[in-house]
């Protein structure tokens, strides 16, 4: 009788493990579209067989999901890379963008072309006055230039100040799940969950992944500076200023070396962004002062002398450039003639302006060079960028087809598996039965 009912459990215990089996692997199926899931697995557990312990059949362990140690700590580094360089890229792009619709090299083209209008027939008012509205259109562009950079730079800033806010609510919700996982280690859902906040984190930041011995997670910079350490978050602050922004970590220490998404956007704002500017600035300046220093030194028409074409501001060349109101009042106040002697029919100073097109002004450059110069560094930022992130990418999508092809699901596989559960969930129904016959059939007996 005994050895009925031992049977009997060892049926209905097989019966609820392999019943386990079959839900995990329709749930695999059920998730197999599910962004950051990772296939799971019932380990069974035989119990009993061990000296002086009779046998006691099987029973459902714990679920656990499938990793691939190795490859899962890679793919947040190569996220992390993807997002540093794509961001950077998407600045280049909207400079790029800027100064091509602006046509600021078109407005200095007309410039020049006014000057050596001037050259040919200085004394009209008509052609003074076609020449001060180039001058104008030309300040009016620089300046529209420098504006939309800036306000992109400050678009730039605002979301690197949004994303720090939300990398510390990622960093607050992974301490959360870390300390869950202390009580429950296995359990699938919370895996997950913390999984896909290290692939925000490391989008982010550029984080490497270092697991330790306990189950938790560091994430840690290239530098070794800890956001998360020992179960616990390190709040990352912004810090904004008119020279651009920071963001720092625990007791105010810079975090310069941050990568991902957060280091895209420091780096677009210090090189693409401000560069841009800061070469504008470079432009306007040499330029006024080029233009200013000749036309200072010429004399107009009624004689007077010492006036500047173009007003520039010491704090900011090309936010501030604009032409001299007093001349565009005054038509006949522009300076073309050498000296008085020369007047009413000398030129030689439009003549100057209008070499200048093809003079080294500023670091061995014409000015139409310096502004190309511009073009040209923006678009090595873009093009190095795109080789960075295009490279990153490959090597990510290699690896989550690695981590694919382990923590995935197959659903060829889950069938299979699901099938096999099947088959041995019917064989435990087939055991309880023949014990229950069995059982049937002593009791008839008695």
């Amino acid at each position: 009788m005994a050895g009925i009912k031992n049977m009997m459990n060892l049926g209905k215990g097989a019966l609820m493990a392999h019943q386990q089996r079959m839900a995990t692997h329709q749930h695999n199926v059920s998730n197999a579209s599910t962004p950051g899931y990772r296939r799971e697995r019932v380990q069974l557990q035989t119990l009993g067989s061990y000296t002086g312990v009779p046998l006691q059949g099987v029973r459902a362990g714990y679920t656990e999901s499938v990793s691939a140690p190795l490859v899962d700590r890679v793919v947040p580094e190569k996220r992390g890379e993807v997002a540093y360089h794509s961001t950077i890229q998407e600045a280049g792009l909207v400079v790029e963008s800027l100064t091509t619709e602006d046509a600021l090299n078109d407005r200095l083209s007309e410039f020049f072309a006014g000057a050596r209008s001037l050259e040919v027939d200085g004394q009209s008012l008509d052609t003074r006055q076609d020449f001060l509205i180039r001058a104008k259109s030309l300040a009016n562009t620089i300046r529209g230039r420098h504006d939309s950079l800036q306000f992109q730079r400050e678009i730039n800033t605002d979301y690197a100040e949004e994303s720090v806010n939300q990398l510390n609510q990622n960093l607050q919700e992974l301490e959360m799940i870390e300390n869950e996982m202390m009580i429950n280690p296995n359990a699938p859902e919370l895996i997950d969950a913390r999984d896909q906040l290290v692939n925000s984190i490391s989008d982010m930041t550029g984080t490497r992944v270092v697991p330790d011995a306990s189950g938790r997670v560091s994430l840690v910079t290239s530098s070794g500076t800890a956001l998360f350490e020992g179960g616990r978050a390190r709040e990352v602050s912004f810090e904004s200023t008119a020279q651009g922004f920071s963001y720092k970590v625990g007791n105010n220490k810079p975090l310069d070396d941050v990568g991902g998404k957060l280091g895209g956007l420091l780096q677009a704002d210090h090189d693409i962004y401000q560069g841009s500017i800061n070469r504008l600035n470079e432009f306007a300046s040499a330029f006024a002062n080029e233009v200013n220093t000749l036309h200072t030194q010429g004399v107009g028409l009624d004689g007077s002398t010492g006036q500047e074409l173009f007003i520039v501001s010491a704090q900011g060349a090309a936010s501030t450039i604009a032409i001299n109101d007093t001349l565009v009042d005054n038509p006949k106040m522009l300076a073309l003639s050498d000296d008085t002697a020369s007047l009413p029919g000398g030129s030689q100073v439009a003549f100057q302006m209008a070499e200048l097109e093809e003079q080294q002004i500023l670091n061995g450059q014409t000015p139409n060079g310096l502004l190309t110069q511009d073009a040209l560094a923006v678009g090595k930022s873009i093009a190095f960028s795109a080789q960075h992130a295009d490279a990153a990418a490959s090597a990510l999508n290699q690896a989550e087809s690695i981590q694919a092809s382990v923590s995935g699901v197959s659903l060829e596989e889950e069938m299979l598996s699901l099938a096999e559960a099947q088959r041995a969930y019917e064989a435990s129904v087939k055991i309880v039965q023949t014990a229950d016959e069995m059982m049937q059939t002593i009791l008839a007996l008695k």
